[in-house]
C-alpha cells in the first residue's frame, strides 16, 4: 500500500508543477517588454522630428503630460535614433520615472528628455509617470 500512496503523490506533484510551469509560460508569452532608457544630449542630432509630449501644470500641485498618449519608433531598428521626447513646461524640475525607477535625470523647467524605447522589434506599450504626481501618465506604443 505505501508504494501507491507515494506513486499518487509523486503523480500529484508533477501534475501541479506542469500546471505552475504552463501558467507561467502563457503569462511571459503574453506578456511584451519594453525597455526604455534616455539618451544624452549628444546622441539626439536629428530627433528633432520625433514624438513629443509635454508637461504642463494642472493645478498648483498636479501635472498632466499633453498628449498623454503617443504612438513611436522602436530603437531596435538601426534607422531610429530615438523613440519620442518629454518638455517639461512647468516650472519646477520634474522626474520622469519608467517601472517605478527614474528615467535619466530630472527635467529642469524648459527642459527636455529625450528617450529611446525597444523592444527587440515585437512592439508594446508602457507608461512614463512623473514623481511628483503619479497619476500623471503617458502611455506610449513602440510601433516597428
Amino acid at each position: 500500500m505505501l508504494p501507491t500512496i507515494k506513486r499518487s503523490l509523486v503523480i500529484a506533484v508533477i501534475a501541479t508543477m506542469g500546471v505552475f510551469a504552463s501558467v507561467g509560460t502563457a503569462h511571459a508569452a503574453s506578456a511584451s517588454r519594453v525597455s526604455l532608457h534616455a539618451l544624452s544630449t549628444s546622441h539626439v542630432h536629428g530627433l528633432t522630428s520625433a514624438k513629443n509630449s509635454n508637461i504642463l501644470p494642472k493645478g498648483r500641485t498636479h501635472f498632466k503630460f499633453k498628449p498623454n498618449a503617443i504612438k513611436v519608433p522602436d530603437c531596435s531598428n538601426p534607422r531610429v535614433t530615438g523613440s519620442f521626447s518629454v518638455t517639461n513646461d512647468s516650472s519646477v524640475s520634474q522626474q520622469a520615472e519608467y517601472g517605478g525607477s527614474p528615467l535619466g535625470g530630472p527635467i529642469a523647467p524648459g527642459g527636455v528628455l529625450y528617450v529611446c524605447a525597444s523592444t527587440g522589434g515585437a512592439g508594446g506599450q508602457g507608461q512614463v509617470t512623473l514623481a511628483s504626481d503619479p497619476t500623471a501618465t503617458l502611455t506610449f506604443t513602440v510601433i516597428h
